[in-house]
């Protein structure tokens, strides 16, 4: 699923479609399938891929942060580690393919055979992340009870139900004037971090500049409410909260910070437990033990960090992304594409690919955007 100029090309829902019909029997509910973004999903796709629709935008999405020159400096020709939102990445529930788009303010709702929209609900500002869709009552079937969840640089984050887009409910931290930013007008505090949705509880940064205060929220799920033990509203100082969070059951909550190293916060009450080592980057991947994090030094590169320790303990040199299957992970680097033992640290095979950026796992075949 991509997006080339203004075109959001929906090959793999095609596939995924063409292989089973109306019925989808895996779904790709979140920002790189799960919460982990291991960029990973058993399904096995019909291959070769079939184009069944093209969704044109508007007009191409432009980022909230511009990326360096084209002109090296001091030597180095320089990485964009801000890249988040550099696409319109999309997420498929049942027979239905959800995406936000920072061009129009709005998030769509298309049928996965047609691409004919279903529903659009507008916001006060660019919705640069994907949703979050989380299924509802089992026995109803379809997208029934099912809602989304998404964040507006407006400074809202939302809920609409699955089905209609009717809005269930929404949260911003305070009221705030609007201000100029890459040409968008936008809240002081916009949500960029996308909704991550864990045990009934939704949480999402609002956050811009380093040096005004940032909120993190843990929200109840259903409600959008704060009341109980389980929910938090937490300010933080110093920190950029931009591109998807990264949740770990049970242990930490991570946010990247773009051109700083991510940072990583209790589950429980959002209190802040360090930064990482190694490079910044607007992605992460957790694994069981570490976490993964990058393109994030000025010329590129992927770190690997305890999630114990927050030390360092391993990089790889110009890997733009990485999904993680178990003990093997695939690194898609600027002319190769790789794979490891990540529990070992042992190359296994090494393929040459040149110019890819994205990378998701789908059953035994790999998929490089």
């Amino acid at each position: 699923l991509s997006m080339t100029r203004n075109h959001l090309v929906m090959l793999a829902a095609a596939a995924l479609y063409s292989l089973h019909g109306p019925s989808v029997s895996a779904d790709w509910p979140t920002y790189l399938h799960d919460n982990s973004r291991a960029g990973y999903s058993t399904e096995q796709l019909a291959l070769p891929l079939d184009m069944r629709w093209v969704y044109t935008s508007p007009a191409p999405p432009e980022m909230a942060w511009e990326g360096p020159r084209d002109e090296p400096f001091e030597g180095l020709q320089m990485r964009h580690r801000v890249a988040f939102d550099n696409v319109l990445h999309t997420v498929i529930v049942e027979d239905c393919a959800f995406f936000g788009s920072s061009v129009d303010n709005k998030v769509y709702c298309v049928d996965l055979a047609t691409g004919k929209p279903r529903w659009q609900f507008f916001t006060d500002g660019p919705v640069r992340l994907v949703p979050t869709v989380v299924a509802g009552d089992q026995d109803a079937g379809g997208l029934a009870s099912a809602k989304v969840y998404f964040g507006s640089d407006d400074g809202y984050a939302y809920c609409v139900d699955a089905e209609t887009g009717t809005l269930v409910w929404k949260f911003r931290p305070r009221p705030s004037r609007l201000v100029v930013n890459n040409g968008r007008f936008i809240s002081q505090w916009p949500i960029r971090t996308g909704v991550l949705v864990d045990e009934g509880r939704a949480y999402f940064g609002a956050s811009l500049l380093p040096w005004r205060e940032s909120y993190l929220f843990a929200v109840d799920a259903e409600t959008g409410g704060t009341d109980g033990d389980r929910y938090f509203v937490r300010r933080l100082d110093n920190v950029t909260m931009e591109g998807p969070l990264a949740l770990l059951p049970g242990k930490y909550l991570v946010s990247t910070q773009g051109r700083v190293p991510p940072k990583i916060f209790a589950l429980d009450d959002g209190r802040s437990l360090g930064s990482l080592s190694g490079g910044g980057g607007s992605f992460v991947v957790l694994t069981s033990d570490s976490v993964i994090h990058g393109p994030g030094n000025k010329t590129g590169w992927l770190t690997a960090s305890s999630l114990d320790t927050l030390e360092s303990v391993a990089s790889i040199k110009d890997g733009n992304a990485i999904v993680v299957a178990g003990d093997i992970s695939f690194v898609l680097m600027d002319d190769a594409l790789v794979c490891t033992n990540y529990v070992e640290r042992k190359e296994l095979w090494s393929s040459p690919c040149r110019g890819g950026l994205a990378l998701i796992l789908a059953g035994d075949t790999l998929f490089v955007g």
